[in-house]
């Protein structure tokens, strides 16, 4: 299968799940396979590769990324890849804020992009209850530990968000989490955002 051939059924699965779409989108000089908009408005910048990727496709990716600026997430890229990338590949990925999804059929991307859709809405609220301004960069985790220490969220979210985030780290830098994992974790992700909404 060609890269604009798997790209464009992953945008089909991706819609079915609701998550919105912008495609084929010129940045600067660079034009992005598409874009996930997030539900806190934030954009997700997306490449699709049928190959092995290596360190020049995460550094294009990043400066594509930048040069969008309009993400308020701690990744701004993903690149969407079948074949799982080397060590020095996912180093540079961290390093750039860049998320690697490996995925062996369409349908697990699908689930790995709506995750890390509610990832970038907990993200903004945690900060938004936080105080933060958004363009600040500060640790996830350094937010959500003093909000339980100011007794703002209490055991039960905290908790949630941190298993949330260990999922997240795991995944964004290509390293394997289970259907079954992912699957908890976006019922788990659901659930916290009506919380952090609500209260």
């Amino acid at each position: 299968m060609s890269e604009g051939e798997l790209e464009s059924r992953i945008i089909s699965e991706l819609e079915k799940l609701g998550i919105r779409i912008r495609k084929k989108v010129r940045i600067g000089k660079w034009e992005a396979d598409f874009i996930i908009e997030t539900p806190s408005r934030g954009s997700i910048v997306v490449e699709v590769k049928n190959r092995n990727i290596g360190i020049p496709d995460v550094l294009s990716l990043a400066s594509i990324a930048n040069n969008l600026n309009s993400s308020v997430t701690s990744f701004s890229g993903s690149i969407a890849t079948t074949m799982a990338p080397s060590e020095p590949v996912r180093q540079a990925a961290a390093k750039n804020n860049i998320a690697i999804l490996t995925f062996r059929e369409i349908r697990d991307f699908s689930l790995k992009a709506l995750f890390i859709c509610l990832v970038a809405e907990i993200e903004v609220l945690v900060c938004k209850i936080y105080g933060l301004n958004l363009s600040k960069r500060i640790e996830f985790r350094d937010i959500v530990d003093k909000l339980y220490d100011k007794h703002i969220i209490d055991d039960e979210s905290y908790k949630e968000l941190m298993l949330i985030w260990k999922i997240r780290n795991k995944m964004i830098h290509g390293q394997h989490v289970s259907e079954k994992q992912l699957r908890t974790a976006v019922e788990k992700a659901k659930k916290i955002i009506e919380k952090l909404k609500n209260d």
